[in-house]
């Protein structure tokens, strides 16, 4: 809980945010299915990240093994 609270810290002040490259992603859904605070939603067969809600915690990166999560 503790590691989430200063990932939010973070994120709030605009150190980590991430962004899918349509072209790599295959649309697989692991992202979608770590991401803690449901940031990650496929559309049209990519996924997608929103800004907003993203809290930087790098868990989408970490599963994609693609490497469309940048």
């Amino acid at each position: 809980m503790i590691l989430l609270v200063c990932l939010a810290a973070a994120a709030a002040l605009g150190a980590v945010r991430y962004w899918v490259e349509p072209a790599q992603c295959s649309g697989c859904g692991d992202c979608s299915r770590v991401c803690p605070t449901g940031a990650v939603s496929i559309e049209n067969g990519k996924s997608r990240i929103d800004p907003e809600t993203c809290i930087g915690c790098g868990l989408c990166q970490g599963v994609c093994t693609y490497d469309a999560i940048h």
